[in-house]
């Protein structure tokens, strides 16, 4: 999903996860945006764990997947400009998508197939990621609608920045950039009805496609303010406030007011927002130390595979006949079952497919650019 290493130098594989560790410079990470990040896959598993606390009221404290999008916005944007400063030709390109694939697609493939042979169900629109284009009503692996979100646009924001590069200048990008947020926010708005109820809001406008790039291209803003306008950029720290202020807002509105008018047409873009107002002063925190360190470094290093395993497949589990017979007696099983999944399970999923295929990608890379430095 929307899930890019937090690093300055894209070309750099990835260490263990001691050297991770041990230095907020280690692989080029930020440790603000490991932060953000970490906060970000904990929004999704306290939505995902409040499942296992029947009867207790939850307040929602927030939507953990735009800021996702956001911030890989950011990074991809980040990577994308530095290309096209450099010459962004066909190799640039497809070497970005093998990179962004190779990055995302071995660990969703290896689950969403393990959850079709378990469940005994096939849905081929799954591997095409073709689910939630226009709606995103999904009865299968709900989650993985955000997947398709972030696939979509890792295949044709390049494209579309690809041929700006070649034909006109680059400020013709930023043209862009605006164009696709105006342009989805105003078809979002021309979707919505004041009337709909959160099922109909969730499948038609939060969950589909070509209703959430938008999101992402907050983030891209800000990679083209970083990378263009460095003075701008500097001065956009002082956003930092105003981006919780928003924040608390929406989620100030969704546990008092309920589902409303407000919730319908301004909740996504505030939040979206939001996010890119807390990314240039986030993105200047470089280091950190001690345990509170470690922590958000190391759930931001596995928030993917986190997020792939902590709703259907976690409930799948949940559902095993022995596991359940220890569950009933208390709810607490089911949450410290749950918390064993999505995190240990998640670091097991990290370990064993998605950093061996990081590290194959990065040594191809390696390799090809080598060969083609010779000639």
């Amino acid at each position: 999903m929307f899930f890019t290493t937090i690093t300055d130098n894209p070309e750099s594989s990835l260490k263990s996860k001691s050297v991770y560790l041990k230095s907020s410079n280690s692989n080029g990470r930020i440790y603000g945006l490991d932060i953000l990040r970490a906060i970000a896959i904990l929004l999704v598993i306290y939505v995902h764990a409040s499942n296992y606390f029947p009867g207790r009221s939850f307040y929602i404290l927030g939507d953990g997947v735009t800021v996702f999008f956001v911030l890989s916005g950011f990074l991809i944007g980040k990577i994308l400009f530095r290309t096209i400063d450099k010459g962004l030709g066909r190799y640039e390109l497809i070497k970005f998508w093998y990179r962004r694939w190779l990055r995302t697609l071995p660990a969703y493939f290896a689950v969403i197939t393990l959850v079709m042979l378990y469940t005994h169900k096939f849905y081929p629109s799954y591997y095409t990621f073709s689910q939630n284009i226009f709606s995103g009503d999904l009865k299968f692996y709900g989650e993985s609608w955000s997947l398709s979100v972030e696939e979509w646009f890792y295949l044709l924001v390049p494209i579309i920045f690809f041929l700006t590069a070649q034909f006109s200048k680059t400020e013709y990008l930023f043209f862009w950039i605006i164009s696709i947020i105006l342009g989805v926010s105003f078809y979002r708005v021309l979707l919505t009805d004041r009337n709909m109820t959160i099922e109909v809001f969730d499948s038609v406008i939060r969950k589909a496609v070509t209703t959430r790039m938008d999101s992402i291209m907050y983030g891209v803003l800000a990679a083209y303010i970083f990378t263009y306008k460095p003075s701008i950029w500097t001065r956009l720290k002082v956003l930092f406030p105003i981006g919780l202020v928003l924040w608390t807002i929406t989620i100030f509105n969704r546990n008092f007011f309920g589902f409303n008018t407000f919730s319908i047409y301004c909740t996504l873009s505030m939040q979206s927002i939001a996010t890119f107002c807390v990314i240039p002063f986030l993105s200047n925190l470089k280091s950190g130390k001690g345990i509170v360190f470690k922590s958000f470094t190391f759930v931001s290093m596995i928030s993917y595979s986190m997020y792939l395993l902590s709703g259907t497949p976690a409930s799948l589990i949940l559902q095993i006949d022995r596991i359940q017979s220890y569950t009933r007696s208390s709810s607490w099983f089911s949450l410290i079952i749950y918390l064993l999944i999505s995190f240990f399970g998640a670091y097991l999923l990290y370990r064993c497919i998605e950093k061996p295929f990081m590290n194959l990608r990065d040594w191809k890379i390696r390799m090809f650019t080598s060969k083609v430095s010779r000639y």
